[in-house]
């Protein structure tokens, strides 16, 4: 690879985990409008599991809807990033989960996937690292 291609790919990493971090900062502060900038608007999101909120979900609506769904089965619940990882095309999100919903308690962490192209998120999938423990939980009775 040329000094140019390593500086063009350094700077393309940089910029996607720029965007993965923009998004956090939208998903933890419930902010709908920087949220929808950042995604385009062919966006497909996938949540993995048998829960309520596995799925496919197409477009900025369906996955705002997702996400707010989301805080409506729980009573309480934080997220905090873990680590965030870059490349070319996208940019990986591992996040720790805690969330509570009468008796039952949920402590695992996740895996945000993001397809991002020209700044902007194209594809998330959402993959809990404990699927068995995510399902029990989000189970409804």
């Amino acid at each position: 690879m040329t000094r140019v291609a390593e500086r063009a790919s350094a700077e393309s990493k940089r910029a996607n985990v720029q965007m993965a971090r923009r998004l956090w900062e939208g998903i933890s502060g419930a902010d709908l409008y920087a949220l929808r900038e950042l995604f385009s608007s062919k966006l497909e999101w996938t949540s993995h599991g048998r829960s309520p909120l596995a799925g496919h979900y197409s477009g900025p609506d369906a996955a705002l809807e997702l996400m707010a769904r989301s805080g409506e089965l729980v009573d309480e619940l934080s997220a905090n990033v873990v680590e965030m990882y870059a490349s070319e095309s996208g940019a990986v999100v591992r996040y720790r989960v805690q969330a509570s919903r009468g008796p039952l308690h949920l402590d695992t962490e996740h895996l945000l996937i993001l397809e991002i192209d020209d700044e902007e998120i194209t594809g998330i999938v959402t993959v809990p690292v404990d699927q068995y423990a995510n399902d029990r939980f989000f189970a409804m009775q």
